[in-house]
This record gives C-alpha cells, structure tokens and sequence, in this order.
C-alpha cells in the first residue's frame, strides 16, 4: 500500500479528523505489521493476566496506589499504540512517557511501600505551589469564589513539611527500572514531551524535494514508538507478576 497523502482542503478543514484517517490506520497497519502486531499482543496477554487475578480483601493504601498508577501506565501505552495507528506519532511518544512515569511510581510502591508518603509530599508540594502562584497575582486571585481564595490562601500558608518528595529518577531506581528512565523516558521527554526543537521534526518536511510545515499524518518513528510502547508494556507485565506474587489472590477470572 502506498503512503496516503491527505487532502489539502479536507486536511485544512478538520486535520487528524479528516476523511483519510481511515486510509492512514490501515497504512500503517499493513506497513508496520510486525510492530504492530507485537504491541498488541503483549498488551492483550498483561490485560488477561489483570482480569483473571482476584485481588485479597484487604489491601493497604500503598498497594491500592500501586495497582491503581499501573492501570494508568496501561491505559497510556495503549492509547499510545492507537494514536501510533493513526500516525500521530509525537503524541503517542507522549503517552508512553505519561505510561512510564506511572509504572515508575507504581513500581517504587511495589517494593517499598512507604514511599507512599514521599508520594504525598509530591501531591502537597504541587498544589502548594500552585496555590502560593495565585495567591500572589491579584487578578488571578480576583477570578476565583471568596470561599476558594480562602481555601487557597490556607494551603498557601500551610507549613513545607519535613518528608522529601519522591522524584520520577528516583521512583525508576526504586522500581528496578533505571535503563528505561535513561533511555525511554529521557528520549521521549526531549523528542515529544517538551516543546523542544528536536520535536518539531513531526511536523515538519525535508526530503530533498520540498520543505514546510506539515499539518497531518506523519510516519517519523513509527516503529520505534510501537517497539517502545512494546518494551514498557512487557515491564509492565513483569511488575504485575511480582505483584501477584507478593499479593495473590484465586485466579478465577470472574470473581475478581
């Protein structure tokens, strides 16, 4: 199949939601089978895994966080691989970034649960800094209910405390997955993640020919997004396993 090419009008209109979105799955679908195809079977085989463990009656807050940030990291990777179908590959290396970062912290829980109050201090340090950021700017202020200045000037107020916050580095350390921060989840930050320049190679075109800026489909990275997506969702599969293991539960399948 040859690579489509969108309709300039019909692209100009409506962009990734043009007529060819259509044409542009199924090419990347038959082009990239392999990757593709790699992608969606580990997926399916750690999502089965998932649905056949039944969780124990009881669990602590930390595994609850754990499990919880490792659906998230799964719900990213596979919204990775439909965007990569779809050819909006920057986007896709996005979600794999978010996915990663989650399966870091779901992993640094697995293995120590008392990270989780560093993970607190996280939440209180960003929203601290949010509210202390509109606290200080009157017109920001004036935008917002009586009731929520006070609430924000309360939290704005309220004492730094003395736990550190739990870095996405060190999460990954903690996590046995060091590699994957260093070369994925760096990668990603610097070619997608950011508005950096090296992104702009998405949408842009220089082929020799004919140069400009590129409003559509583009097939820069496709196999590698898909073979990235692939290695995170088999890191994924291997936390699972230990989970199970450390936690287990009747394998039923159905009364999870």
């Amino acid at each position: 199949m040859a690579e489509p090419k969108s309709s300039p009008n019909d692209a100009h209109l409506r962009g990734y939601l043009s007529e060819e979105a259509a044409e542009v799955r199924g090419y990347v679908r038959e082009r990239y089978a392999v990757a593709l195809r790699s992608a969606e079977e580990a997926s399916e085989r750690v999502t089965t895994i998932f649905s056949e463990w039944s969780w124990p009656a009881e669990w602590s807050d930390s595994q609850i966080a754990a499990v919880a940030l490792w659906v998230r990291a799964m719900t990213a990777f596979q919204s990775a691989i439909l965007l990569a179908e779809r050819a909006l590959i920057a986007e896709a290396q996005v979600l794999v970034r978010t996915g990663a970062e989650c399966l870091f912290y779901s992993g640094a829980l697995h293995f120590d649960p008392e990270l989780l109050n560093r993970m607190h201090a996280n939440d209180d340090r960003h929203r601290r800094t949010q509210a202390n950021a509109i606290v200080d700017n009157s017109r920001l202020l004036s935008r917002t209910s009586p009731e929520h200045a006070e609430f924000l000037r309360r939290l704005a107020a309220t004492p730094q405390g003395s736990i550190a916050s739990l870095s996405v580095e060190q999460a990954a350390q903690k996590a046995g997955m060091d590699d994957l921060y260093q070369f994925a989840f760096r990668g990603y930050s610097f070619t997608a993640g950011h508005a950096t320049l090296r992104s702009l190679e998405f949408v842009t075109l220089d082929d020799g020919e004919q140069s400009g800026i590129v409003f559509g489909p583009t097939f820069v990275h496709v196999e590698q997004t898909l073979n990235t997506t692939t290695t995170f969702l088999v890191a994924a599969e291997s936390l699972l396993r230990r989970m199970i293991e450390a936690r287990p539960g009747p394998v039923t399948g159905h009364d999870a």
